[in-house]
């Protein structure tokens, strides 16, 4: 061969050489861990644990609201066409058990799947072919049935956890719990309304998360890296109801709201010294798991959100503040006539026509005469009689834990003109929801410490751990030494 010929081939071979080292070490120095990463995302499989929603319950534990998991069950369409289906069977010839493949792809899935699923292989199989990467076969799969599939260890099967609300006690409650709707991300559930949005926080869990690396042939990598964290569930949340007597009371009241022809009714029941809503009824009760069978109007808790004139319940207030002032004494009689003038020309009078009586402070209060109370109310100012007012909680939300809790409607003294001076003495001129009527006369009952309501007994996390609420402070209306037993 011509040496300058020579020379020229083997200068173009090293150059050749070269560039080919060069790439190799590009690939493998420069851009391999990029590759690797790359490869290992394609064959990693990753799944969301989803932590269930906390329970509600009654005081003593009787559930009230719960979840039930079940199951999305959704395929890998690639990964199932690269799945072979293996035996162990008896090699005849040498006499040992050998893995054997008795099946692939998705005719061999399809087979398997198919008994478990209660479905026709043929039109399963078709739901098994295809690119995409994830593809629903099934959907609310009990979790029991989940776990037949999920023993069968198929490569590219994979589960999507869903929760559905329930209410064990169906209606009972209702207005208190609230409702529960699905998020747009990850279909979670979320507070809509009651206990179930201001405990949201509370009841929500903590998701865990999984994954693992698959081979070409669709079986796991037994060196792959493979993680599986737990979901943390929601706490308890404990209430302070009696679900016994709630159902009671939810049974009463509706009876009654219809013998009455009334659009709606209340009852409630709370401990006066600690403050503990033992009874929260309203007509109507909204059924959690299917609110929208209910009226917009009813699926609320008017208890707390509703406002109204408190009527005679202010009565109470009147004379608490005349009797704490010393501005009377019980058994202070008083000339009660059927109507009664005021100084102002207000006139005012009692529910029932009657002769003129002579009443005492506590006979006015047992009979709720309207006249004798504005006798009474008018021996103290109006500024303290608005003072008391604000005292046992008028114009003040209570602070119990149900979502937008109203505040009530109260006005200064220098906005009353000459009748409202007087209506405000038996409960007209102010309205206030039922919550704070009751506040009102458990505070009385408590010997004039005002105990904020509330519903929440505990909070009991995934470990069992139970926290309480801060206890309660009660605030004192100021009862100066006049005070009045109760009884």
């Amino acid at each position: 061969m011509n040496p300058s010929r020579r020379q020229v081939l083997q200068a173009g071979g090293l150059l050749l050489f070269t560039a080919l080292s060069g790439r190799t070490v590009y690939v493998q120095a420069i851009n391999g861990p990029k590759l690797a990463a790359k490869a290992k995302a394609e064959r990693t499989v990753s799944w969301v644990n989803r932590a269930p929603r906390g329970d509600i319950t009654g005081r003593d534990g009787t559930v009230l609201a719960s979840s039930a998991v079940s199951y999305d069950i959704g395929v890998n369409q690639p990964l199932i066409a690269q799945y072979e289906r293996t035996e162990m069977r008896l090699n005849e010839s040498t006499g040992v058990n050998e893995k054997v493949v008795v099946g692939y792809g998705a005719a061999a899935v399809a087979a398997q799947l198919a008994p478990i699923l209660n479905v026709d292989p043929l039109e399963l199989g078709a739901k098994l072919v295809g690119d995409r990467s994830y593809e629903v076969i099934a959907q609310e799969v009990a979790p029991d049935t989940w776990r037949k599939i999920k023993a069968l260890d198929i490569p590219g099967v994979e589960p999507d956890q869903r929760t559905r609300r329930t209410y064990p006690a169906g209606t009972v409650a209702g207005n208190v719990l609230g409702f529960t709707h699905e998020g747009e991300h990850n279909r979670e559930l979320i507070g809509a309304a009651g206990l179930e949005l201001t405990q949201n926080k509370v009841l929500t869990g903590v998701d865990g998360k999984g994954s693992e690396e698959i081979g070409r042939s669709g079986v796991i990598i037994p060196t792959g890296e493979q993680k599986d964290q737990p979901a943390r569930a929601g706490a308890t949340v404990r209430t302070t109801l009696n679900p016994d007597l709630q159902s009671i009371a939810q049974e009463t009241i509706d009876r009654t709201v219809a013998a009455q022809h009334a659009d709606w009714g209340i009852v409630m029941a709370m401990e006066p010294s600690t403050g503990k809503v033992v009874v929260l009824a309203d007509s109507n009760s909204v059924d959690p798991s299917d609110p929208s069978a209910t009226s917009e109007e009813n699926r609320t808790a008017r208890s707390v959100q509703a406002v109204f004139e408190p009527g005679s319940v202010g009565k109470v207030v009147t004379f608490a503040t005349a009797l704490d002032e010393g501005a009377v004494k019980p058994e202070d009689t008083w000339n009660v006539p059927y109507t009664w003038t005021s100084a102002s020309g207000q006139t005012f009078r009692d529910s029932h026509e009657h002769e003129t009586q002579s009443m005492t402070t506590a006979g006015v209060l047992a009979e709720s005469s309207n006249v004798g109370t504005v006798q009474i109310g008018e021996k103290v100012s109006d500024d303290i009689r608005y003072d008391y007012m604000k005292r046992f909680g008028w114009g003040e939300a209570t602070g119990i834990e149900m979502p937008a809790e109203s505040e009530g409607i109260i006005y200064p003294p220098s906005s009353w003109d000459d009748r409202t001076r007087y209506t405000t003495m038996f409960g007209q001129g102010v309205a206030g929801t039922t919550l704070q009527s009751l506040q009102v006369l458990a505070t009385v009952a408590n010997k004039g410490v005002r105990v904020a309501p509330r519903i929440i007994d505990a909070w009991i996390d995934a470990d069992g751990k139970e926290t309480p609420p801060d206890p309660p402070r009660g605030r004192s209306c100021d009862l100066r030494g006049h005070r009045q037993d109760p009884d």
